[in-house]
């Protein structure tokens, strides 16, 4: 089982992995690359200097946009904040998909009575949708890991899926970014089918650490026979 933030991942995601192989070789999964902050500081811990990316650090470069607004390809109209956000850009210079999906009435009144971190629980009775379910009509935010991204990221009500600052649903590239899709990844189809394409994909990141680690696998080096034994 491995957890999207452990690989640089801004987003609460755990996935079971199945890795095998016919070389006789040991099978060993990828090393964390990222870690809590409160990791970083302990005395047992000293190497792990690293830090989870946040909502903050993945998307507080992007554009502000009204729900219902948004162009695909947009300029980028400020600079990089965070090193996630450099890596983002890294092989772009315009933004696709951050395009904001037009809320209806009442979906709009209960992003705007809420603020980050808030959902539904949180809504004036009046505003209460009939589901039970906690994470309904929530909003990031921005000092913390997403929640998961699944395939329903257009529509409010099923998830933690609110700007934490705009009001509005995160766009499909904030959905992409949490998914550590960088921008110059263009989704095709409608709407809705980049949004299932988003929310039901493995994070690239995560799949980058099995993929290198796979290389060290078949590479024969010395390190790697010393780590996991060869005939």
């Amino acid at each position: 089982m491995l957890y999207a933030p452990d690989f640089g991942v801004p987003q609460r995601r755990r996935r079971a992995f199945f890795f095998a192989n016919r070389l006789d070789h040991s099978v060993k999964f990828p090393s964390p690359t990222h870690f809590p902050a409160h990791a970083a500081s302990s005395p047992t811990l000293f190497t792990l200097d690293s830090n989870y990316v946040t909502v903050r650090a993945a998307l507080d470069d992007l554009p502000s946009l009204n729900h219902g607004e948004g162009t695909s390809p947009m300029e980028y109209d400020q600079a990089a904040h965070s090193n996630y956000q450099v890596l983002m850009r890294a092989n772009t210079k315009l933004l696709y998909d951050h395009v904001a999906r037009k809320l209806a009435e009442t979906q709009y009144c209960r992003l705007a009575s809420i603020t980050a971190g808030q959902g539904a629980r949180d809504l004036p009775n009046a505003l209460k949708p009939r589901s039970h379910y906690s994470g309904a009509y929530g909003r990031l935010e921005w000092d913390s890991i997403a929640p998961t991204i699944t395939r329903w990221v257009f529509h409010p009500g099923s998830g933690r899926l609110g700007h934490p600052a705009d009001i509005r649903v995160i766009t499909i590239r904030e959905a992409a970014r949490l998914q550590s899709f960088s921008d110059d990844f263009v989704f095709k189809g409608t709407y809705i089918q980049k949004s299932h394409q988003v929310g039901n994909a493995v994070p690239p990141l995560i799949m980058k650490a099995f993929g290198e680690n796979a290389k060290a696998l078949l590479s024969g080096t010395r390190e790697h026979r010393e780590e996991y034994g060869s005939r």
